[in-house]
């Protein structure tokens, strides 16, 4: 699942009640799924704001992982292939995956 998220104000194994939190607090984007997620991605690429990823939350039962679509058509594709976890999508800018991961620094370009 392309580079994992692991934020370090987490208590908890839930990466989906974070991921959903900040989506509602406007912190981030959710979005229906991988079609939404490349349209939201283009849309960003092309407007050349600050470089934007998408991120897939899935629950794994006892815990969730969260992975960043890095390389991304790559993730994606395999992203679109379903299974029987739920999956949450979202996309983020790379600050604030960083702040919330700092070991990301030096793995996202």
């Amino acid at each position: 699942m392309g580079i994992y998220c692991n934020p370090v104000s987490l208590d908890t194994p839930f990466k989906q009640d974070f991921f959903r939190l900040a989506s509602e607090n406007g912190q981030i984007i959710k979005v229906r799924g991988i079609t939404d997620m490349k349209d939201y991605l283009e849309k960003f690429d092309v407007s050349r704001t600050e470089k934007h990823y998408g991120v897939c939350v899935a629950s794994n039962g006892p815990f969730d992982a969260a992975g960043i679509a890095h390389p991304r058509n790559r993730e994606l594709a395999e992203w679109n292939v379903p299974d029987q976890r739920p999956k949450s999508f979202y996309v983020c800018s790379r600050s604030w995956l960083v702040e919330q991961d700092p070991s990301l620094e030096g793995l996202l370009p």
